[in-house]
Parts: structure tokens; C-alpha cells; sequence
């Protein structure tokens, strides 16, 4: 008989600290998956750096309550940020989902790859 073995990975996803919600809320991960997303936009010529970020966060003492956070501006500015919810986790994932799609379409933003490593490991 082959014995399975299991990895377990500890990610550190803060939510982001201009979201009033950020001490009773968590960065929701599913099925490997964490609903956390930045965007850049820069262009030297334009002098234009600009960020755009959203995140969906979960209720931590009740669990079924979902939000999406978002906020954007000029990079090294807080911006201005929107809290959408109270959602079901349907809701707030496709209200996520059409915000990467926007942005994706939009094409003047890049995606930045993000490490959640806990401890740097």
C-alpha cells in the first residue's frame, strides 16, 4: 500500500491596511486559491504609476459574510478605496472575478505576482 503524504503551507495574506473591516476580516483562500490582487500601471512618458488592488474578505466570526475590498490611486499615495458587500461567497467572487476581467480588458495594467510565505519560508 502507497502511503499519501501531505504538505501543509502556511500563507500570510494580510488585508490591506487602509480597509476599516481589516481587524475583523481575513483574505479568503479556497481550493488553493487566494482571492488577493494587485495591478501596476506605469508610464515613464506619462509620468503615470498607479496601482489598483482588491481583495475579498471574509467575515472571521461569521463566516458566511463576504465583502470586496478595493483601492487604487498613485503608487506610494493611500488612494481611495470602496467596501462592497455584505455579499454571499457566490456573489463576492464574481464581483471579483468581473473586476480582474476589467482590468485584463483594459490592458494598461500588469498583474504582480505575489509570495504569501509565511516566515519567508
Amino acid at each position: 500500500m502507497k502511503e499519501l503524504s501531505f504538505i501543509f503551507i502556511k500563507v500570510d495574506c494580510p488585508v490591506d491596511t487602509h480597509c476599516p473591516l481589516a481587524s475583523t476580516t481575513e483574505v479568503y483562500i479556497k481550493d488553493n486559491e487566494i482571492f488577493d490582487t494587485k495591478y501596476n500601471a506605469s508610464d515613464v512618458k506619462k509620468n503615470t504609476n498607479h496601482f489598483y488592488l482588491f481583495q475579498i474578505l471574509r467575515n472571521k466570526k461569521e463566516p458566511s459574510k463576504f465583502y470586496v475590498f478595493y483601492r487604487y490611486g498613485r503608487v506610494g499615495l493611500p488612494g481611495e478605496w470602496v467596501l462592497r458587500g455584505v455579499f454571499t461567497e457566490e456573489q463576492a467572487v464574481a464581483a471579483f472575478r468581473a473586476k480582474q476581467e476589467e482590468k485584463k480588458v483594459q490592458n494598461k495594467y500588469t498583474a504582480l505576482e505575489m509570495s504569501y510565505m509565511k516566515d519567508g519560508k
